[in-house]
């Protein structure tokens, strides 16, 4: 039996540049979303900007404007370990 396709002649390979990243964490208090940010950004992107440590005065918009310096900066990337969400009170 021959294959439905043939492999012909091998392609170029071309240079593959990655694009800067931005990854927002958002989630309930104790779900590890500081863990996770610190454990993605040593091994991904070594940046990550952390609310609950900038929570004096500082709003979500001023993280996202260090963030965007940082890649300005040339990150590869950033994690944004962002504001809890509240769970709804029940009656």
């Amino acid at each position: 039996m021959t294959p439905a396709h043939s492999a012909g002649p091998a392609r170029p390979r071309r240079e593959h540049t990655p694009c800067p990243a931005l990854l927002a964490l958002a989630g309930l208090p104790g779900t590890g979303k500081s863990v996770l940010a610190r454990a993605l950004a040593a091994r991904l992107f070594g940046a990550a900007v952390d609310y609950s440590t900038a929570q004096n005065g500082h709003s979500m918009a001023a993280l996202y404007e260090q963030a965007a310096a940082l890649l300005a900066a040339g990150a590869r990337g950033v994690i944004v370990d962002g504001r809890t969400f509240h769970a709804p009170r029940v009656g």
